[in-house]
């Protein structure tokens, strides 16, 4: 039998091979669980023992059983490229839920992450938080986050405060970040009595009462954005246009924002307009980009070429990205002028270093193509890599047809085929067109995956 090697997701490698084949056989027949995903493994990829993939689900159910989340994954693959799962093997979340009823703590977090994300399960809050404090007193640090975030976020009473604050505490001590940052907003008052992190929005929300239009921008950003408080989006909305009103100009980027997305408001592009344009007046860069786009496509307004090349202009001489990107799309296009194809590329490149991954993608056609510079493929491949590793579906398509056909880099189907893959994940159409007419029965291998993408499931 051939060699099955797995799909492009499936970063998994065993981490020991120095024991022999049998030896591992043997731990995999007493229970253990990591014998049984390396037995499985081998079987699956004929390493040490020919190839036996029913053997190999076997044993890799038997190591699902017992929590080992590389063996779940593995069978779900299986599944993914129609094979038969053993009884019991097709079903992630419960493998993982009797791994976690057994007390294993990673399943333990993928049950609670199930139930808090409505991943393969309904959603279910108070569920997520039962299997999350599970894991968090077996000393698993992210749950111990989940579980302090909970208690902090709600409007509980003060006991659940001070939980709060204990987990906090226990998963900063295993120096988990976001919660010594967390921490760091903690305070005493003159009695020593521990005092809520978010206390200051209380501050906030008096001044706002008061007429202060910072203090106003705040409480509506606090609101929209649930800190330090429940997510009011209505609410918000009130506040940040009594700022706006005021002349704040970030506030009345906030609101342009809410009627142009329909956040607590119904959309209304002829509004998001007006407040984009009061901002971009005052010199605040994102509005002045907002409005540049309202007046070159006409969205609320009535459209004006030359408006919004000013506006562009203003917003990408500030270092914009974003608006460098678009300035450049207006001298491709030719609007209101001739094409000008050497400014956009100027402000193309500017995007590009930026790290725009958009920018990067279209410099990697001009070079590919002799468009306004000399043709450069190797120039063009660099850029298209830069843009991929970013997610950009379309430029990880391109950079599969590099790779096909050797533009600018050593000709490899199986580099091809990576990239092509991460695309159609995406639901790219022209890649997975390409995939069907050039790489239908094509399987890669692990090691190479981890080597061309660099990380590995979680």
């Amino acid at each position: 039998m051939k060699k099955l090697l797995f799909l492009i997701l499936l970063f998994i490698i065993p981490s020991v091979y120095a024991q022999e084949f049998e030896e591992q056989l043997k731990l995999a027949q007493q229970g253990d669980a990591k014998a049984q995903f390396q037995v499985g493994f081998c079987y699956n990829g004929g390493i040490g023992v020919d190839t036996d993939i029913p053997k190999a689900m076997h044993w890799l159910l038997k190591a699902a059983k017992q929590g080992v989340h590389e063996a779940v994954v593995c069978l779900a693959v299986y599944k993914h490229i129609g094979l038969s799962i053993p009884e019991g093997g097709d079903d992630a979340f419960n493998l993982h839920l009797e791994a976690a009823e057994k007390g294993d703590v990673e399943a333990q977090m993928k049950v609670a992450n199930c139930y808090c994300y409505g991943d393969g399960i309904i959603r279910n809050k108070e569920k997520a938080l039962i299997w999350y404090l599970k894991a968090a007193e077996q000393g698993n640090a992210k749950a111990q986050l989940k579980v302090a975030l909970h208690f902090s976020t709600e409007e509980l009473a003060e006991s659940d405060f001070h939980k709060s604050f204990d987990w906090f505490l226990m998963a900063a001590r295993q120096g988990n970040i976001t919660a010594l940052q967390y921490i760091s907003l903690y305070s005493r008052d003159g009695k020593g009595v521990m005092l809520h992190p978010f206390e200051p929005f209380k501050t906030h929300l008096n001044a706002a009462k008061q007429g202060l239009k910072d203090d106003q921008y705040i409480v509506g950003i606090c609101y929209r954005d649930g800190k330090g408080v429940k997510m009011e989006l209505p609410t918000a909305l009130k506040w940040l246009l009594k700022a706006a009103k005021q002349g704040h100009a970030e506030a009345q980027y906030a609101v342009g924002m809410c009627y142009k997305n329909g956040d607590g408001v119904i959309l209304n592009n002829e509004t998001a307009g007006h407040w984009f344009l009061k901002a971009a007046e005052q010199g605040y860069v994102k509005a002045q980009l907002e409005s540049g786009i309202s007046y070159y496509y006409g969205y609320g307004v009535e459209g004006n070429e030359a408006k919004a090349l000013e506006l562009f202009v203003k917003a990408a001489k500030q270092g914009d990205a974003q608006a460098q990107l678009h300035l450049g799309l207006y001298y491709r296009s030719g609007y209101g002028d001739e094409i000008n194809v050497a400014k956009s590329i100027y402000w193309w490149r500017k995007s590009a270093k930026k790290g725009n991954s958009t920018a990067q993608l279209l410099l990697a056609s001009c070079y590919h193509e002799g468009l306004g510079v000399k043709k450069n493929d190797a120039e063009a491949f660099k850029l298209c890599l830069k843009s991929a590793k970013q997610d950009n579906s379309q430029a990880q398509y391109r950079l599969g047809c590099f790779y096909h056909h050797g533009y600018g880099v050593t000709k490899s189907e199986d580099n091809a085929y990576v990239w092509l893959q991460k695309s159609a994940e995406q639901d790219n159409r022209e890649a997975i067109s390409f995939i069907d007419n050039n790489y239908r029965r094509r399987v890669i291998s692990e090691k190479l995956v981890v080597e061309l993408l660099g990380d590995k499931i979680d």
